[in-house]
C-alpha cells in the first residue's frame, strides 16, 4: 500500500473526536507539524500547545514524533502509547494531524508542479 493510501486510511479509521481535535489544533495554530519523507517513511515532528488549568492557566508545549509507513504508524504521545495495544487501529490526534498535513503538503506540491 503506498504511503498516500496509508495516510488516508489513518484519517478514515480515526475516531471523529480525534479528527476534530486535530483539525481545530491545526487551524488555531495550537499544533504545528513538520513533515519529512525518507525511503517511503513519513516522519513528523508535531508540536502541540495546550492551556492547563482554569484559575491560573499555564501554557504547556510538547513535541511528539510520529512515524508512518505503508503498513504501520506510531506516535510518542502517552495517548497512543497506552491505547494502541488495546484499541486496534487507534490513531491519536498527532497522527491524524500528521496525515492531514502530509496530504495538504502533497497537494500543494502537485499544484506547483502542474
Amino acid at each position: 500500500m503506498p504511503i498516500t493510501q496509508s495516510l488516508l486510511n489513518q484519517i478514515a479509521t480515526a475516531d471523529d473526536d480525534r479528527v476534530i481535535r486535530a483539525l481545530e489544533a491545526l487551524q488555531s495554530g495550537a499544533m504545528t507539524v513538520e513533515i519529512r519523507y525518507n525511503a517511503g517513511v513519513l516522519t513528523a515532528e508535531v508540536t502541540s500547545t495546550v492551556i492547563l488549568g482554569k484559575r491560573k492557566p499555564v501554557e504547556k508545549t510538547e513535541t511528539y514524533l510520529v512515524l508512518i509507513t505503508p503498513g504501520h504508524s506510531e506516535c510518542t504521545c502517552k495517548d497512543w502509547v497506552y491505547r494502541h495495544e488495546s484499541q486496534l487501529g487507534f490513531a491519536c490526534k498527532h497522527q491524524v494531524a500528521s496525515c492531514i498535513s502530509a496530504q495538504e503538503q502533497r497537494e500543494e506540491e502537485q499544484k506547483q508542479a502542474a
